[in-house]
């Protein structure tokens, strides 16, 4: 006897329905309260705008300040995660930029706001990666607050008076479906070339590429559905056998915290897009 697997629609429908669940019991998920388009995870355009100070340890536990970049020329900040594909796949390419301007001025600082990322994750990530600028643990995600960051990777150039003057994506070499053997299109490296040179960003807000952030935010009670009685039954029958530790898949959704923490990722693309789970279902 073949088992029938639930077509698109119905699928979606129950997914959709119970993604609230996931960021918290009984409490909706992790929209962000102040647009539509950080709502939707596309990227809001910061830039213009000045970012605050903040201070933030590093995977070390030293604390920083962007303040204490004062003499920087320009100041790239890197929102990164230990397990997004897109966002590791990236990490050569920002320590090639780095040691390329490194003598003009310019300095990298990644900053991770993953809830799922502890700061022995970071460090492990780090050493593994050979990252040598400082990564910061934005635990509350008030950084990532600051610059309005939606994913990993995500990158903003700060200049002297830390007013965003680029954000979004590295270039356009590695996407959710495609990769490339080389860049056709390097907007970070063509906005610093354009910075330096005193000329204005040509192209200064780009639709950054990767891993959505699930926030913190804790919103209203929704009703009666639970994550133990509804929602950890479609993850282990349609995304734990592969999502787990010690296989191909880049994190494990076997727990509770593990889900949560992949909510908007799951939700916003995984299964809107269709690109999870992987099977033929009747898409009527």
């Amino acid at each position: 006897m073949t088992t029938r697997l639930p077509t698109w629609p119905s699928l979606l429908i129950a997914l959709l329905a119970l993604a609230p669940v996931i960021a918290s019991p009984g409490l909706a998920e992790d929209t962000p309260s102040k647009k539509s388009d950080e709502k939707a995870g596309k990227t809001s355009n910061r830039v213009g705008q000045t970012v605050s100070n903040f201070i933030l340890p590093d995977h070390t536990g030293k604390q920083t300040a962007l303040a204490d970049l004062k003499d920087a020329r320009f100041v790239v900040a890197i929102f990164m995660g230990t397990r997004c594909p897109i966002g590791n796949a990236y990490v050569p390419t920002l320590l090639d930029l780095q040691k390329s301007y490194a003598g003009k001025g310019v300095r990298f600082i990644g900053i991770n706001p993953n809830l799922s990322d502890s700061t022995e994750d970071i460090s492990t990530h780090v050493e593994k990666f050979k990252v040598t600028f400082p990564v910061l643990v934005d635990s509350e995600q008030r950084a990532a607050d600051l610059f309005g960051a939606q994913r990993t990777p995500e990158v903003f150039v700060l200049d002297a008076r830390r007013t965003i003057r680029y954000q979004g994506r590295i270039d356009d070499r590695f996407g959710y479906l495609y990769k490339r053997e080389k860049s056709r299109k390097q907007e970070l490296q063509e906005a610093l070339d354009q910075l330096l040179d005193g000329k204005p960003v040509a192209v200064a807000s780009t639709e950054a590429v990767g891993c959505l952030i699930t926030r913190k935010e804790r919103l209203k009670e929704q009703g009666t559905i639970t994550y133990a009685r509804h929602f950890s039954r479609i993850l282990q029958q349609k995304c734990a056998e592969c999502h787990h530790k010690n296989t191909a898949a880049p994190f494990s959704l076997v727990s509770y915290d593990e889900a949560k923490n992949w909510s908007s990722t799951i939700k916003g693309k995984a299964v809107v897009q269709r690109r999870m789970p992987p099977w033929h279902a009747d898409p009527r």
